[in-house]
């Protein structure tokens, strides 16, 4: 009996860690920024092998080379040096050769999606799974992302950059409400003074001495502090806050 339970977990084992997912196109960039757009890219999401998955936009494409496979996400840039100069990082796969550091997929032709009007299309061993056109199925924009959300294209304008967050539910907290500039010095600087890990701050304009302290302390007591503020306010930015902001970039803040 011990050996044949052992058997049967030793046969159940591999499967499940195997176990595959539906492979989709959850998000792509047709239109970015640079010019004649060598930093278009896709995303694709799921997990399993990638030997039968292809991307065709109807005239190009590419397939995944042998014993490739997926496990979360998978980002494909048409060149991923020019991906990596719009997003600091490099990509998973490309389908032009441009880097050593960056895996090729197989392509029988250069693929490019067009701005305006084209097609995306996924097959596995040939059977479609997915298809997606612009501008019938997302608006067509330059800098715009698309992304798929619970099975439909989000359709908020996304760009290039900008945050993407979906409503969430909470519960088991303690939230705290303030006005601001009346009762908010006071929350802040409980905030800033307990906290151990990292510190995200953006602001519009900052302009207190006291608050640009208070991230100092916290940097210097080893927080990771990153401080993000407007760089053309209306009215430009004035001498009190170029100090503030100096000050802190002097403590080691990245402002």
């Amino acid at each position: 009996m011990r050996c044949l339970l052992l058997l049967m977990v030793l046969l159940v084992l591999p499967a499940a860690a195997g176990a595959a997912g539906p492979v989709m196109i959850t998000e792509f960039c047709p239109d970015p920024w640079l010019a004649n757009d060598p930093d278009e890219y896709l995303v694709l999401s799921g997990y399993g092998p990638l030997d039968g998955i292809a991307v065709s936009d109807g005239k190009s494409g590419f397939s995944f080379p042998p014993g490739s496979s997926l496990a979360g996400t998978l980002t494909i840039a048409r060149n991923g040096t020019a991906f990596l100069q719009s997003h600091g990082r490099l990509p998973d796969y490309e389908w032009q050769d441009s880097s050593d550091a960056v895996l090729d997929v197989i392509s029988s032709k250069s693929l490019r999606m067009a701005n305006a009007n084209d097609s995306l299309m996924l097959y596995d061993k040939g059977n479609l799974l997915q298809s997606v056109s612009w501008p019938r199925d997302v608006a067509a924009r330059e800098g715009q992302v698309h992304a798929l959300e619970g099975g439909t294209w989000d359709p908020r304008t996304l760009m290039l950059g900008q945050s993407r967050f979906l409503p969430a539910e909470f519960s088991g907290v303690t939230v705290t409400t303030f006005v601001s500039p009346d009762c908010s010095d006071e929350v802040f600087s409980s905030v800033i003074g307990n906290a151990s890990g990292e510190i995200l701050l953006n602001v519009y304009e900052f302009s207190s001495p006291s608050m640009g302290a208070a991230l100092g302390r916290a940097r210097a007591r080893g927080v990771m502090v990153t401080v993000l503020v407007e760089g053309g306010p209306v009215g430009g930015i004035g001498g009190e806050e170029k100090a503030v902001l100096y000050a802190m970039n002097r403590s080691g803040i990245p402002v």
